[in-house]
């Protein structure tokens, strides 16, 4: 019934190249009706969300999503029901916040002795400079409002972003400033690696599984290391892509001749 009206969003959307205009047209999404339509248009921003100027748009909407204040709760409620009755729920379920599977302790990480003492002013300065060093000490002492601007200082790197967004124990604080960072967002291997982090709220983990390959699904889906939410997720996810349990055979037989070559 809404097919094209959803259609003349996605190709709107993915037609725009600024992530930043992207965004603000994904507001627009997100304040469309009836709930029907808005449904139909993140379920299909979820299945097509592996296509390249798709993926931009799916990123923008999940950014917008995990902000508490963005859908009022009514709306996200509504539209996961809608989709939950088809059978697609993990394609939404960044729309409803739900706890990491674990969180850190005090005691985890010993304190580094040269932060230990430092002023936040102090930290927040540091961040902004050019010195690496320090810099993976900050990202290590882990004071999200020295982490959000450590992700915009041009010396850090991906590995760096992925390294940070796959360490356990971490905080909740930091995997959400990675995951509404308008550029590591984006990275494909950021999202594994948040996807498979423990420390992650379920519905940030969750957010990247549309976008994951079917390889990566298949080994979350195997894992014991993440959530029953998450593998289930995973399975969800290979279903609607028609993939089955058979179809992981040849990837493993594939995988062993490679081993033994």
């Amino acid at each position: 019934m809404h097919e094209k009206r959803v259609e003349q969003w996605v190709r709107k959307l993915s037609s725009v190249p600024d992530p930043q205009l992207v965004e603000a047209l994904a507001a627009e999404v997100l304040a469309e009706r009836p709930i029907e339509l808005l449904a139909e248009l993140l379920a299909t921003l979820g299945r097509r969300g592996r296509e390249e100027r798709v993926r931009l748009v799916y990123c923008a909407v999940v950014r917008i999503g995990l902000a508490a204040d963005s859908i009022p709760e009514g709306v996200r409620q509504e539209v996961y029901s809608v989709l939950a009755a088809r059978g697609e729920a993990a394609l939404v379920r960044y729309l409803l916040p739900l706890p990491a599977l674990r969180s850190p302790r005090g005691g985890d990480q010993a304190p580094d002795p040269l932060l230990e003492d430092m002023p936040l002013g102090a930290k927040k300065w540091k961040a902004r400079l050019h010195n690496r060093e320090m810099l993976l000490r900050l990202a290590r002492d882990g004071d999200p409002r020295v982490v959000s601007i450590l992700l915009d200082n041009p010396l850090v790197t991906e590995d760096d972003v992925v390294s940070w967004s796959a360490r356990r124990p971490t905080t909740v604080e930091l995997l959400l400033l990675v995951a509404r960072h308008r550029r590591w967002s984006l990275s494909m291997r950021i999202q594994e690696a948040v996807a498979r982090n423990p420390y992650a709220p379920l519905h940030v983990a969750a957010a990247y599984l549309p976008l994951l390959t079917d390889r990566v699904l298949y080994s979350i889906r195997s894992g014991s290391a993440v959530h029953r939410v998450i593998r289930e997720s995973a399975e969800e996810l290979l279903a609607l892509r028609g993939r089955t349990l058979c179809a992981e055979l040849p990837m493993r037989l594939e995988d062993g001749a490679k081993e033994e070559a």
